[in-house]
């Protein structure tokens, strides 16, 4: 792989991760107050979204929820894209 590509993939995944770190905050203080959370999974639609998550487009769940991404619980925390249970495939790119 190229490497100004590799970067860049490692950057996208990188961001998407601290982005749902800092909602997570956000969660936790809305759940404290007894309001419920929902997520919506949200796929660009360009060229280069997987089939997989073209799929799940629109799709809405609790945010303590995961996601059934092709048989994989994905995200495998509330907004957390990334785990030891998720494939890297399911997440590089994912912005």
């Amino acid at each position: 792989m190229e490497a100004s590509k590799r970067a860049q993939r490692i950057v996208r995944t990188e961001t998407s991760a601290a982005l749902n770190a800092g909602h997570q905050v956000e969660v936790d203080v809305l759940e404290a107050a007894g309001l419920p959370v929902i997520k919506t999974w949200t796929a660009v639609g360009d060229r280069d979204v997987r089939d997989s998550h073209a799929a799940m487009d629109g799709r809405q769940i609790r945010c303590r929820e995961n996601f059934n991404l092709a048989g994989i619980l994905s995200p495998t925390g509330p907004l957390e894209p990334t785990g030891p249970r998720t494939r890297p495939l399911s997440v590089w790119n994912i912005w």
